[in-house]
């Protein structure tokens, strides 16, 4: 009588790569044959049957004539032995990924200005290439690091190094740059108190706006070189321009932010009297998403927003994609 096993001790102890052999050889019936299908070595596969056997308790091939002849066991076991196969072999092909296909909602917390960066195109390439696929944007003030790492948030989109490690540890996320900002003053247009040009003098005079998220933001769009206080703060860039064109107010936004309200409303862009620096917008995310296909599909959408300089509203210095790197 043969010895049933626990199968829970005898699926631990076989080694899976000999079950291709074992097929092989219920379809070839020849070891010889066999060894030429797998490109092994005769020794090889009769080594592999040997192995086979003690496993199965059983000759499952026994030579008779010239010929091997399958015993009653290794027919039963060859359908499902095929299908294993099979599902292995699915299993461990890459999947086909087809973005037209996936039904998915990304969560990224960034700040209106980024939004009107790349919302535009954003929007053409989902609607064409993703169409099942939707980008929730909110606002980055209460999203924290563990929201990325637990996947609660897909990308954070902001300046890098403004915000403190206190506040945000960059430390070992992923992360790209997208483009670099510079930033002007705006008035609105043809201010009777401005000549053609903003000196350090007229930028105190003149009352100001300026944004910032609460007290604690390290995000704040303060006048560089102004000593006076700001008349208004408000908690988006994208206000500034509205309330500028209605008032005598200078204020502090984005060149791509100007640009794309100069062509909408009444205001006029003027360069900064000092020196203010540049800052590169960055997408982090966590290592958890680092190979997954629709979110490196999403990656690569907004390398190539910013490439290809498709939107007219985009930052005019772009960061090529060879910027795009990780810490491990």
């Amino acid at each position: 009588m043969r010895n049933l096993r626990d199968p829970g001790k005898s699926l631990r102890a076989i080694n899976l790569n000999l079950l291709p052999v074992l097929g092989e050889l219920l379809r070839q019936r020849s070891v010889t044959k066999a060894a030429e299908s797998l490109n092994l070595t005769q020794s090889g596969v009769s080594e592999a049957l040997g192995r086979l056997r003690t496993q199965f308790h059983d000759e499952l091939l026994v030579r008779v004539g010239r010929k091997m002849v399958p015993t009653a066991l290794a027919l039963a076991l060859a359908p499902r032995l095929d299908e294993l196969l099979g599902d292995l072999d699915k299993l461990l092909r890459p999947a086909t990924f087809e973005p037209a296909a996936v039904e998915r909602e990304f969560v990224i917390a960034t700040g209106d200005t980024i939004i009107l960066a790349l919302g535009d195109q954003l929007i053409t390439r989902l609607s064409t290439l993703a169409p099942r696929t939707t980008i929730q944007f909110i606002s980055i003030q209460y999203v924290t690091r563990r929201d990325l790492e637990e996947g609660k948030v897909d990308f954070i989109i902001i300046p890098r190094g403004v915000i403190p490690p206190s506040a945000f540890d960059e430390e070992g996320l992923d992360w790209m740059k997208i483009y670099r900002e510079e930033w002007v003053c705006i008035t609105k247009r043809d201010h009777p108190r401005l000549k053609g040009e903003l000196s350090l003098e007229s930028l105190n005079s003149l009352p100001s706006i300026a944004c910032r998220f609460d007290d604690s933001s390290y995000l704040h769009g303060a006048l560089p070189g102004r000593t006076n206080p700001d008349q208004l703060r408000v908690s988006q860039f994208t206000l500034l321009p509205l309330l500028v064109a209605q008032s005598d107010a200078v204020a502090l936004v984005q060149r791509h932010v100007a640009k794309w309200f100069a062509d909408h409303i009444p205001i006029d862009v003027f360069e900064l009297p000092i020196p203010f620096p540049q800052l590169d917008v960055c997408a982090f995310w966590s290592a958890v998403q680092r190979n997954d296909p629709m979110h490196q599909w999403l990656r690569e959408q907004v390398a190539e927003i910013v490439q290809t300089g498709d939107s007219p509203w985009l930052p005019s210095v772009a960061i090529p994609t060879a910027g795009v790197s990780h810490t491990e």
